[in-house]
């Protein structure tokens, strides 16, 4: 620890932690009346039965043995049965949660900062930078990346831990260290370079490792120190592929070729950097470009290289320049596509972590240059305000798009192009908002774009039958099977068609088509129950009625279908509660009252 000056915080630290605590939360001031939207928030919590049951045991067990929308973050999903358990399904308070997390992450980044480096103003500002910079808004704004916050939380936690052990080393404390990231681990798997982190952490600002020539004998005991912790992050590693691979979302070779995958990587590197100075254009998906031009690969290649040679060059005179560049790097390994996981090019949620390192270069080298000499501190004071002035209104601006679905992919579709996943989205929200016209419009333009979206396909084949042209809409359905012919969703589309054209027997085959390939699709036990109610198979009927509400007990309409169907066969008071549960999940649900005015006068006094 030579040369380290000593901090530790007293009331100068809590005064610096207020501010940062309201500098953070600054940016999202109105987020409580902010919805839940389309995109993975129904997959994490408004559509996923476990989590809407909240906390229990079972679903608990669940969280730890499932593997969901092909990640196992099983704290994550505890955090949002927490949620729901205490505050239902209010998104505001659920928003408020990933305030809440990033306000206490922006404490306690300053906090090991200030202590590990003796450096509080410098580490303020860095805390400030972290919690105000826009493209940390999809983190925070973003309820189903619950999993950014709660991961970076047990990471802050980790760093403390891990200064607690380098100054007092003993097992209880690496223990701690060990716990601490275990717990990050469950929360997201980024987490697992963590342990690279920590032994940059030990060159700087730790001083355990010295940045002079190469010596294996300093280097070879911090490295064997830290491999329970590699691993841990092994284990990780090998379950976060396994269960992505499980659920389809890692990309074969075939689908994105390794040289394209590279290119792409390259490139947002230094989309990334640029990013984080000109934060504009920001969007929640970027497409995955079909190919990247020579020039700009060769230009990202030479700008990496060159960056990384300086870091290198200057590790002894400007330690934090080499740390600080190779957390960047280092931290987005996981997520910078070589394993491509999605369909995304890049994404904002990614840096959430990554930026800290560019952060420390900027903070640190900025006080070298600036600071130097007499009179340089209050420009250098102006200047730093300034800028977090500008960053905290442009997130304020940025969080603005996250409060409803059709402002958010109508935003992205204004900063992207050839988004055919957006255009299919904002379809969908209009569609629901009872704008079919211009539902299919985007519908159609995601299919320009990619003929073979077997998703749009199908939702054009929706829209088609809503506006009452079920011959019509038979073909879109097709088309979407053609492309992907274990499709549930579009044969639950076409039963539904030929339904609507009288064909129930043809129709039910169809259903269960749809239920063999997906028997948890709520939809089509649904479809189902009403067909057999036509053709009077009135125990089927409720029998599909139920186990539709069973997977998705938070669905009005479901309860309402299931009353209507349980009051025909004489228990009223069941139905009763049912439209009840309606009413309370839809306000002024219209059918619901119809029917509940139906009912004879309750017997309960």
């Amino acid at each position: 620890m030579t040369g380290i000056k000593t901090y530790n915080g007293g009331r100068t630290g809590i005064s610096w932690a207020i501010a940062l605590i309201i500098i953070a939360v600054l940016p999202y001031y109105g987020i409580w009346d902010f919805e839940f939207i389309s995109f993975d928030d129904p997959e994490y919590i408004t559509n996923n039965p476990q989590v809407l049951t909240g906390l229990t045991w079972e679903s608990i067990r669940w969280a730890f043995t499932t593997n969901a929308v092909a990640n196992w973050h099983p704290l994550t999903w505890v955090s949002h049965m927490l949620d729901v358990s205490l505050f239902g399904l209010n998104p505001g308070a659920h928003h408020m949660g990933n305030v809440v997390l990033h306000a206490l992450n922006t404490v306690l980044l300053f906090g090991f900062m200030a202590r590990a480096s003796g450096s509080p103003g410098r580490s303020a500002m860095l805390a400030a930078l972290f919690a105000v910079h826009p493209l940390h808004v999809e983190s925070v704004a973003w309820i189903a990346e619950r999993k950014d916050v709660l991961s970076t939380f047990f990471l802050m936690l980790t760093l403390w831990a891990y200064l607690a052990y380098t100054r007092k080393p003993g097992w209880p404390r690496y223990l701690a260290v060990f716990v601490l990231l275990a717990l990050g681990l469950m929360s997201k798997p980024m987490l697992v370079t963590l342990p690279f982190v920590l032994l940059l952490l030990d060159a700087w600002p730790l001083r355990r490792l010295g940045l002079k020539p190469f010596e294996w004998a300093s280097v070879s005991p911090l490295i064997k120190e830290k491999l329970p912790l590699f691993g841990l992050v092994a284990v990780s590693s090998f379950i976060t592929f396994h269960v992505q691979l499980e659920g389809g979302a890692v990309a074969s070779v075939e689908r994105v070729p390794l040289m394209l995958r590279l290119a792409n990587a390259l490139v947002s590197y230094v989309e990334y950097i640029i990013n984080m100075f000109a934060p504009t254009g920001l969007a929640i998906l970027y497409p995955f470009p079909g190919s990247v031009p020579l020039w700009k690969t060769l230009g990202s290649t030479a700008l990496i290289t060159a960056a990384t040679v300086f870091a290198f060059k200057t590790r002894q005179r400007l330690p934090y320049v080499s740390v600080g560049w190779l957390w960047f790097l280092g931290t987005l390994v996981p997520v910078i596509g070589i394993v491509q996981v999605g369909s995304q090019a890049m994404a904002d949620r990614y840096t959430y972590i990554p930026l800290i390192g560019l952060f420390i270069i900027l903070v640190w080298g900025s006080h070298d240059l600036l600071a130097r000499g007499h009179g340089r501190q209050i420009p250098l004071i102006a200047t730093a305000l300034l800028v977090l002035a500008g960053l905290t209104a442009a997130s304020w601006m940025q969080s603005r798009y996250w409060r409803n679905s059709s402002v958010m992919w109508t935003h992205t579709l204004q900063v992207t192009e050839n988004n055919f996943r957006a255009h299919n989205k904002l379809g969908i929200q209009l569609a629901d908002s009872g704008q079919p016209e211009k539902a299919m419009a985007h519908y159609k333009m995601a299919i320009k774009i990619k003929p073979g979206f077997a998703k749009a396909h199908n939702n054009l084949g929706n829209a088609v039958a809503a506006a009452g042209r079920p011959e019509e809409a038979m073909q879109h359905f097709e088309n979407a099977i053609s492309v992907k012919p274990d499709y549930a969703v579009a044969y639950n589309g076409m039963g539904s068609a030929q339904d609507d054209l009288g064909q129930m027997d043809e129709a039910i085959a169809a259903y269960e088509q749809a239920l063999r390939l997906d028997p948890m699709l709520s939809a089509a036990h649904s479809n189902l129950s009403a067909t057999y109610y036509k053709q009077g198979r009135m125990d089927q009927a409720v029998s599909k009625a139920r186990q539709a509400l069973e997977l998705e007990p938070a669905n009005a309409r479901y309860h309402l279908n299931y009353a209507i169907l349980i009051f025909s066969t004489g228990e009223i008071e069941s139905a009763r509660q049912h439209l009840e549960t309606a009413l309370r999940l839809r306000p002024g649900y219209q059918q619901a009252i119809e029917v509940m005015n139906m009912l004879p006068a309750s017997d309960k006094n």
